[in-house]
């Protein structure tokens, strides 16, 4: 009996040192960068892989942008963040979205080699806008019952939808049938499905998509690709 209460409070102790010495990496590594971040406040939490970068952007960088997304707080967002998007997404910030303003006195050249040493890509690997357009033009949509027409469902923003159009039963049988890849490789806002159609916010514009589908409608950050 005694040795059985023994092994349980060793097992309980070595568990409790463990979780001990899993939490201690992070609040050591926290403590190096500081309550409000240190030169790099990315380095808490890990980059993805570069492949490629640029000195002049990196000196654009340090000059005109460090002082905020390396010390991010309230809306701004975390250097981190940033480098997960594509420099086409970047670009498009800088020149067409909310950071347009900070780019002011930066060249067209200035705000590419930026965008390239921030994400540590090269040009020309974003999925295209017109990629995979749908090969009939788009019909009226038709509201449904099952329709999801803003972020939170209805005005009590509840978040549930009574009719979806199968059952919770059905849930472990689902399957994908199609994926859409955002441009700037990371979504702004929540779809809204109205119609049959899936409405997407990215970067570089608004989508129109076939729900059943995945194919594309419209971009209006180019062109109505369907005339």
């Amino acid at each position: 009996m005694h040795e059985s209460i023994s092994v349980v409070a060793n097992q309980r102790s070595l568990a409790l040192l463990i979780l001990l010495a899993v939490m201690a990496v992070p609040m050591s590594t926290y403590a190096e960068t500081g309550a409000e971040g240190s030169a790099d406040q990315t380095s808490a939490f890990g980059r993805p892989a570069r492949t490629a970068t640029s000195v002049k952007g990196e000196e654009i960088y340090g000059r005109r942008c460090a002082m905020c997304h390396d010390h991010a707080h309230d809306r701004i967002p975390l250097r981190i963040v940033i480098e997960r998007k594509s420099p086409e997404g970047v670009t498009a910030a800088l020149t067409t979205g909310p950071m347009r303003a900070m780019a002011t006195g930066l060249s067209k050249d200035d705000i590419r080699e930026l965008a390239v040493y921030l994400t540590g890509k090269p040009f020309g690997l974003e999925p295209l806008p017109d990629a995979n357009l749908c090969l009939t033009n788009e019909s009226a949509p038709a509201p449904g019952t099952s329709d999801w027409t803003n972020w939170g469902v209805d005005p009590g923003n509840s978040r549930f939808q009574p009719r979806p159009g199968f059952s919770a039963t059905a849930v472990a049988r689902l399957k994908l049938k199609w994926a859409f890849a955002y441009p700037d490789g990371t979504a702004s806002a929540a779809p809204i499905a109205v119609g049959g159609r899936l409405f997407l916010t990215t970067g570089s514009g608004l989508f129109a998509l076939d729900a059943k589908t995945g194919c594309t409608y419209w971009h209006n950050g180019v062109r109505n690709l369907l005339g």
